[in-house]
């Protein structure tokens, strides 16, 4: 175990402490203490209102997991390590966490407000996080949605944590330690319930079905044991092997990931048993393996998005990259790249999407800059790659205006767009339209300047928001819900009231153009065909209700592509919080510009 010193312990206490709610601070303490003269031994422990309720050493199991039994000699390791991880962790990546831990910490969380914590399930979560959800709502007054008392749920961590030292009573030592083997042999005989390790191992001897297991990460792995051609002795090897050197297969985000490298595995590389991360951070563990199996050259890091979000298609040009080839020979790209081109796709950011990428090699070597590319992000050019001919005299236009406000570029995009590509829909009955040509189908580059161009769009902008509320078409609701958050973490007379809901006409559309200052209404055909749906934010105070962003959702990916304020500015830290909170509440992708 790595020895951790005070000051680098106090740093950490301090920071993930700084996380806790105004409710909790000072009442919940974590604790960590080194013992003799070489620091090897020592523990950790969680203090509530000074009562001790969990101990961690090197020598004994800290908590029972329904996900998991944990091995008892990375009992205190495993919390300074979770402590470590759960701040390079967004908050949604918290809730969705297998590490009881982290979660349970979660609970404690100011980002955590008390509509949520009223709405939570966490009935198939660990004693552990159950006992914290208690506190925290005991703490804010809010009726929890379990009905265990917290005596219950203490007595369980104790029995399957290390017993206090301070207890010299033999009989209720005894109660606990028989409570403690009742519990294992439950475990034992209840498959939903075994650690992951022993769980893989049922699967793989086909003592489990499907049926019987309610973890998302143990229905992904008994799913690839199904497939066709699969070879069971080495997807069993791989699965305890990468379940032991990280924490992949307790994470819903990553376990998929870990499933799609094992359709493979006759074109590995190397074994996986020579693969040994060097990071406790989950995503670049899964960045190690890939590289581990299917790469023997350099891989950009923007490629790992081939294993999280991507096809086979983009799966492909990972392992293409790996073994040494061209990028420019790789099959299906949206884009004929040059010499040039290829040399810049290798060098995109690593925050940057494989298809964002193929934008940024085209203006790199245009000799745009990095601005100019990180603008194109946010436009439909990143998945749209059809007229790239046309579309690259567009970017070659840009490049020639360094001096354009990079604000421009969404909104001559989008008229440029419209005015080549779209036809025209009018609708001539409530559930009828009829589909003429764009307006401007020879739409051209040449001889055009930045003056003229912004004006044209300027007054498109106005022709949009002067149109006549007539000839309305109508689209059916997605199955996305609508959202509201209410902050809980401000004083009384600071609080606002964020609601996120979808618009469902061509007539909303036009008014949430007029009011945001931007292109929306364009959007009516797209919306109807079902291709997106549009959703507008607003925010209510005790005095006023203002309207905040607009947001296109891309279906059926399900992907927030699009979010711009008045007059298609960028939303502001606070604003985009609350879309990423309901990204994660209704399980929507977020695209990778925003991330």
């Amino acid at each position: 175990m790595k020895n951790l010193g005070i000051p680098i312990w106090t740093k950490l206490k301090t920071k993930v402490e700084a996380f806790f709610s105004k409710e909790t601070k000072g009442k919940v303490q974590l604790h960590h203490a080194v013992y003799g003269r070489r620091k090897k031994t020592g523990r950790a422990w969680i203090e509530i209102d000074k009562c001790e309720i969990v101990s961690m050493t090197v020598m004994y199991d800290y908590i029972y997991s329904p996900e998991r039994y944990y091995r008892s000699e990375f009992g205190m390791d495993l919390f300074l390590k979770s402590m470590r991880e759960y701040l390079d962790l967004s908050f949604a990546s918290v809730l969705g966490s297998g590490n009881p831990l982290i979660k349970a910490v979660g609970m404690l969380d100011k980002r955590l407000g008390k509509r949520r914590l009223m709405c939570m399930d966490i009935s198939d979560s660990a004693p552990i996080v159950k006992y914290f959800y208690l506190i925290r709502c005991e703490s804010c007054g809010v009726k929890p949605t379990i009905y265990e008392s917290k005596k219950d749920l203490l007595d369980i961590i104790l029995t399957n944590g290390r017993c206090l030292e301070t207890s010299t009573d033999k009989e209720n030592q005894t109660k606990k330690k028989n409570a403690a083997v009742d519990l294992a042999e439950q475990v034992l005989a209840n498959p939903t319930k075994q650690n992951l390790h022993a769980t893989i191992l049922r699967i793989y001897s086909g003592n489990v079905t499907k049926y019987d297991l309610w973890l998302e990460t143990a229905q992904a792995i008994y799913s690839s044991f199904e497939a066709k051609n699969t070879d069971a002795d080495k997807l069993v090897r791989y699965y305890l092997h990468v379940e032991a050197k990280s924490n992949l297969l307790e994470m819903v985000n990553y376990v998929n990931s870990v499933v799609i490298m094992a359709e493979k595995m006759q074109e590995w590389l190397r074994p996986i048993e020579a693969w040994k991360p060097r990071s406790y951070n989950p995503r670049k563990q899964l960045s190690s393996l890939a590289r581990h199996l299917w790469a023997n050259y350099d891989v950009p890091l923007f490629m790992d998005w081939a294993w999280t979000d991507g096809g086979e298609q983009e799966r492909d040009w990972f392992r293409h990259i790996g073994i040494g080839k061209n990028i420019r020979t790789a099959d299906n790209l949206p884009v004929k790249l040059t010499k040039q081109e290829a040399h810049h796709f290798l060098e995109a950011p690593a925050t940057y999407s494989i298809h964002s990428a193929f934008r940024w090699a085209q203006v790199r070597a245009l000799g745009g800059n990095k601005a100019l590319a990180d603008a194109l992000r946010g436009t439909r050019l990143v998945r749209e790659f059809r007229d790239d001919d046309f579309w690259q005299t567009v970017i070659r236009f840009f490049v020639s205006h360094p001096s354009l406000d990079l604000v421009h570029i969404g909104p001559i995009i989008d008229y440029i767009w419209n005015q080549k590509f779209v036809p025209v829909y009018v609708a001539t009955g409530p559930e009828s339209v009829e589909e003429r040509p764009p307006p401007q189908p020879n739409f051209s580059m040449r001889g055009r300047n930045m003056e003229s161009l912004i004006k044209a769009v300027n007054d498109w902008h106005c022709r949009l928001a002067n149109e006549k509320l007539a000839g309305q078409l109508n689209w059916r609701k997605s199955d996305i819900e609508d959202f509201t958050l209410m902050e809980d973490h401000v004083e009384e007379s600071r609080k606002r009231c964020w609601t996120i809901r979808e618009l469902t006409d061509s007539d909303q559309l036009v008014l949430e153009g007029r009011a945001m200052g931007h292109c929306v209404a364009t959007y009516a055909g797209s919306c109807h065909a079902g291709q997106c749906s549009i959703w507008t934010m607003q925010v209510e105070t005790q005095t006023s209700v203002d309207k905040c962003l607009t947001i296109e959702i891309r279906h059926p990916e399900k992907e927030i592509f699009q979010v711009r304020g008045k007059h298609n500015r960028w939303p502001v830290k606070e604003e985009l919080e609350v879309v990423k909170a309901w990204a994660c509440n209704s399980k929507i992708k977020i695209a990778d510009y925003m991330r």
